[in-house]
């Protein structure tokens, strides 16, 4: 990958309209794998956005072999979890450091 925006991202409160009213359900997001995701990403937001429901968290999200680096000339960018439950499997750049461990049964 190249030029990225938002190249790993997991958003259950995207809304594709300007106006949407908070909902409390949402999909069940869970065993998900990131693995050899390699390149580089767009400044405008994070390389890692994890955005997950208060009330039905993402479960058993795992990472590994993740390289993200921003374009040339730019700092790199901290990840973004919001209530995301999983594992890192592998050193990950950036560093996730906000996975929280465990799986949330």
């Amino acid at each position: 990958m190249e030029n990225v925006r938002n190249p790993i991202i997991i958003d259950q409160f995207y809304c594709p309209r300007k106006r949407c009213l908070n909902q409390t359900s949402a999909v069940v997001v869970s065993n998900i794998e990131y693995k050899n995701i390699k390149g580089t990403y767009n400044v405008r937001s994070s390389p890692v956005h994890f955005a997950c429901s208060d009330s039905v968290p993402c479960r058993y999200i795992s990472l590994s072999e993740v390289e993200l680096f921003p374009v040339e000339g730019h700092a790199m960018l901290d990840a973004f979890c919001w209530n995301v439950y999983g594992e890192i499997e592998t050193m990950t750049i950036p560093p996730v450091y906000c996975l929280l461990d465990g799986r949330n049964d």
